[in-house]
């Protein structure tokens, strides 16, 4: 369901967030990497926390993190959100509000092609 939301005296609405499988398998592998193998909770933790800020932002501003040079199989461009040393891409789906995460890449790896 939609939401209205009045926030600094702007009307917006709230995007559905839609999260993809291999984002998930992404995600999972980089947090079990870091609660098992390292052996790191708090780091876990933070990027954790970093992840739900930035999906409660995307919510109600897709826009507000930065498009880059990419587009998806519909002609939708790509925007990256910074956590940390991790790239996580979305593009926008303006006909049904739709903010779809598709990947996750460590920063310094090609995400571009």
């Amino acid at each position: 369901m939609q939401k209205i939301c009045l926030e600094n005296g702007i009307q917006s609405m709230e995007y559905k967030i839609k999260i993809s499988e291999i984002f998930v398998e992404q995600i999972t592998e980089v947090l079990n990497y870091m609660d098992i193998t390292l052996n790191e909770l708090n780091a876990s933790n933070k990027i954790r926390k970093k992840l739900m800020e930035s999906f409660n932002r995307i919510k109600r501003f897709p826009k507000s993190y930065p498009q880059i040079g990419k587009k998806d199989r519909f002609n939708r461009s790509y925007r990256k959100i910074i956590i940390y040393n991790y790239v996580i891409l979305y593009t926008i789906i303006e006909e049904d509000k739709t903010v779809f995460i598709s990947n996750m890449y460590y920063h310094r790896r090609d995400y571009l092609n």
